[in-house]
């Protein structure tokens, strides 16, 4: 921006100063507190086991003393009704604690504004970053939620950026713990439309139930039957597996696709559910593919590609109907390039309508290309 107002020949007080421009979401230190009570964590448990490990590699405490045959008997003894009323709710308050430091530690004084360039993040408690995100750089919004905060109206925006920070995989949060209503100024800044209700998304067809659950449940009959032949302990698999397979399942019921005026929605996921948002001019490659299984079943995959897409984290519409998926491709290919001419035409359009520098120095300048 100081690069810019210099080669214009504006004045450095004619720019705003981040108190001054328009916020468009802040987070208060009690929603913090509060946010942090969902992000549950243990990792201090990993971190005391790995404590101990190095103290036994260095012989400072020798953990195999502690676990001798008479020990651990007298321990079960004595812990028996105590580690239900003591060691039980004092893990779930230690997790809880960890989960508010790692969620206050990054995310203190959460502010986002919008400025000339894009929107504006500031955070942190020990290390204060700035980030800004331009607005011609996102590609795809995406909206997350967990079990229990999406019961309870809490949600996360994010942007899939171009260029991002690796750290973040190329997404930069925009709003991690907010409401349906706050979340939407944020999208109109960025150009997004809000998503549609959940009763107009498009399901899979049930054959695609097969392709989702179908090899789940094979593995878990083999399991069983090698558990009665051979091993009774690998029916534990052939449990987890049968799991697996009604996951699955439950996943097939909460993925669906829409498609609205200026972008194509995505659903995906059981318990980390997300919503993603793709404007139609910002959609790079559309992949249709077949597997053998799919190929039998009459179904194919559309993955829909864009700048800067992690790799997991890829909008795909799974398992639809072969037809519909091609369908689908050509009709998004022809929604793409009616996008991409709309644009262009108004691009031109406020090209033309753009105010005359006011002085030499600016004439001079708006001739050299911009950085």
């Amino acid at each position: 921006d100081h690069i810019r107002r210099g080669r214009t020949g504006a004045s450095q007080a004619e720019a705003p100063s981040p108190g001054e421009e328009p916020v468009l979401f802040a987070m208060s230190f009690g929603r913090l507190l509060y946010s942090g009570l969902f992000n549950f964590s243990l990792l201090f448990l990993a971190a005391m086991f790995a404590i101990l490990q190095n103290l036994d590699e260095i012989g400072l405490v020798d953990v195999e003393d502690w676990l001798t045959e008479d020990r651990a008997e007298a321990a079960r003894s004595y812990f028996s009704i105590r580690l239900a009323l003591v060691l039980v709710p004092m893990l779930l308050l230690l997790g809880m604690a960890s989960g508010v430091l790692r969620t206050v530690a990054p995310d203190f004084r959460f502010r986002l504004t919008r400025t000339e360039a894009g929107l504006r993040r500031r955070r942190g408690l020990f290390t204060l970053t700035e980030v800004v995100i331009p607005l011609r750089r996102t590609q795809v919004a995406v909206i997350e939620s967990g079990p229990i905060t999406r019961r309870l109206g809490w949600f996360t925006l994010s942007f899939q950026t171009l260029g991002a920070d690796r750290k973040e995989g190329g997404v930069q949060v925009a709003a991690p713990f907010a409401r349906t209503g706050e979340m939407a100024p944020i999208l109109a800044e960025a150009g997004f439309p809000q998503p549609p209700p959940r009763a107009q998304f498009s399901h899979l067809p049930k054959r695609a139930l097969v392709r989702w659950a179908g090899p789940f449940l094979v593995a878990a009959a083999l399991a069983a039957g090698a558990a009665g032949l051979f091993d009774p302990r690998l029916g534990l698999a052939a449990a987890a597996l049968g799991g697996l397979a009604a996951y699955a399942a439950l996943r097939w019921r909460r993925h669906g696709y829409a498609l609205g005026e200026t972008a194509l929605f995505v659903t995906d996921g059981l318990l980390r559910r997300r919503v993603w948002t793709i404007p139609f001019e910002r959609a790079h490659t559309l992949s249709v593919s077949r597997g053998p299984l799919q190929r039998g079943l009459g179904l194919a995959p559309l993955l829909v590609d864009t700048a800067g897409a992690p790799l997991l984290r890829s909008p795909e519409i799974a398992h639809l109907d072969a037809r519909d998926a091609e369908a689908l491709a050509d009709r998004l290919l022809g929604l793409y390039y009616g996008a991409r001419a709309s644009a262009r035409a108004a691009a031109q359009t406020s090209a033309r309508v753009a105010p005359m520098p006011r002085n030499k120095a600016a004439i001079e300048s708006s001739t050299e290309p911009t950085p």
